[in-house]
């Protein structure tokens, strides 16, 4: 389970030979071990192999450790996990021989990375590959009962071929014996944070969750924050928490500034998505994290597939004057077909902030027998480009036996035949708009699912509001990430929302 660039230390005398293999050359050095090109003399392939490093052999418990790495990962069967070919316990010659696998570590990939211009970086999909192969491995490690402990980007190889595979399983353990309190290995404080001693607690100081300093016992919940670290890093190219020392470390856990990535590094094109699960991750209360590496898998899988995740923005309240641009009584036209609906006047609100296209927008409404209805208004333009007050969605929404009803552009759209609204009920209404795509939902049943080829490019939202008998605590507003997958009108509805009409009429 090596590579061609290993990342390496100070240079010592390659052997010709270890056991009954000769030796290539030298690809590696880490903290414990040294890792050896060799040739197989039975079936002649090269193969790795890994010792450990001379001026440590003596040492019995390097030596456990040592051993117990090679048992662990001998123990697990996976296509990121590296397979075990031999181990070798003589006590003058103790190491282990596996595939020999070209490639560069995930770090030596960031390093070099980040040395580059923007546009010319690892992209975000690249990376979010790897990422999910990492949780794969981690998700099979932790259904066989094991933590690795010790996740970061130099323990992880990127193959010539697309294979990641995971290595150094030093201080990996088996949750139950963790869970006995009989953690064997710790943590190496320096600053350089390259080298996981033995002590008193398990990790690298960078990826270490807040918690473990504070007393607390590795757990899948470590390992995930270590993926969250590693995550962060990969969107942004940067370490989320700058920890100089363990003892700073203790000052602060639970306590760090947390800089979302799309702040961190804006010029990366970050979805939401990516950096709602990165934060997720590294939450300091580990109770709040993702309980297990499937649920994080499950997250990453919906933003590759392209499905959107809803991200909370805001929360609007009506009574709350600072959430309005607008909020005044107005006239309506007697040729609009609102009017016809509504009356001659209603109370117009517009939101002063805008949104993205994809929305969802949510809330728990009650109607009273005698209300005469609300309507929730979406897709309006800016105010400076406003040239009618029903420009965008309404829907309106009347109490039974009352119709509930959809208008475009002042234009009536459908009756919305099925959306009965039980007077001094409490409901839940959805509303999604995502592309050409409407669909709305009442107490989690769909009722309307509504397409339209002529884009709308506003992005704030509002309500028209004819009396008070209504309940309403606040409308929730979140945004959708942002699809992997686009249809063939994307291109030109994107320029139609920037009210780019001469191109986008090209592109149409």
């Amino acid at each position: 389970m090596t590579m061609s660039h290993m990342e390496s230390a100070q240079p010592t005398l390659v052997p010709s030979g270890i056991g009954p293999y000769s030796v290539v050359e030298k690809i590696g050095r880490g903290g414990m071990g040294e890792v050896f090109l060799v040739k197989d003399p039975a079936s002649g392939r090269k193969i790795a192999l890994k010792r450990i490093r001379p001026d440590l052999q003596h040492s019995a418990t390097i030596q456990h450790r040592f051993l117990r790495e090679a048992t662990v990962a001998s123990f697990l069967s996976h296509p990121s996990i590296v397979p075990i070919f031999a181990i070798e316990t003589q006590k003058t010659d103790i190491y282990y021989t596996m595939p020999y696998i070209e490639g560069e570590t995930l770090r030596h990939i960031l390093r070099e990375g980040k040395k580059k211009k923007a546009s010319e970086q690892p992209s975000v999909p690249f990376f979010s590959r790897i990422f999910l192969q990492i949780c794969e491995a981690i998700a099979y490690t932790h259904s066989k009962g094991i933590l690795h402990r010790d996740l970061k980007p130099e323990n992880i190889i990127v193959g010539r071929f697309g294979e990641v595979m995971i290595l150094d399983w030093g201080i990996a353990d088996f949750i139950e014996e963790i869970e006995a309190d009989r953690e064997p290995f710790a943590l190496e404080t320096s600053l350089s944070q390259s080298l996981t001693k033995p002590g008193k607690i398990a990790g690298t100081l960078t990826y270490m969750a807040p918690e473990r300093v504070l007393g607390h016992n590795s757990s899948i919940q470590t390992d995930i924050y270590a993926l969250g670290v590693i995550l962060y890093q990969l969107l942004t190219f940067k370490i989320p928490f700058q920890r100089r020392s363990l003892a700073a470390f203790k000052k602060q856990a639970g306590k760090e500034e947390f800089i979302d990535p799309l702040e961190m590094a804006p010029y990366r094109d970050i979805p939401h998505q990516l950096s709602a699960i990165c934060r997720r991750c590294l939450c300091p209360d580990p109770k709040f994290r993702y309980l297990t590496a499937d649920a994080l898998i499950e997250d990453m899988k919906s933003y590759i597939d392209g499905r959107p995740q809803w991200i909370h923005l805001n929360s609007l309240h009506i009574e709350d004057p600072d959430d309005w641009e607008f909020q005044e009584h107005i006239l309506l036209s007697p040729h609009s077909a609102l009017s016809s609906w509504l009356g001659d006047w209603a109370t117009l609100m517009i939101s002063k902030r805008s949104y993205s296209e994809t929305l969802l927008i949510k809330t728990d409404l009650m109607l009273k027998a005698d209300c005469q209805g609300l309507g929730i208004l979406f897709c309006l333009p800016e105010a400076d480009r406003r040239t009618h007050l029903e420009e965008g969605y309404c829907l309106w929404l009347s109490p039974a036996p009352k119709e509930s009803r959809l208008f475009r552009n002042n234009t009536h759209v459908v009756t919305l035949l099925d959306l009965h609204l039980v007077p001094d009920r409490l409901h839940t209404i959805w509303i999604e708009k995502s592309e050409d795509y409407l669909r709305i939902s009442l107490d989690g049943v769909m009722k309307l699912d509504f397409k339209s080829y002529l884009p709308l490019a506003g992005k704030h939202v509002g309500f028209f509001i004819k009396d008070e008998a209504f309940s309403c605590p606040s409308f929730e507003i979140f945004s959708g990430s942002h699809h992997v997958t686009v249809n063939c009108l994307a291109v030109p509805n994107a320029f139609f929302s920037h009210h780019l009409y001469d191109v986008a009429l090209q592109e149409y």
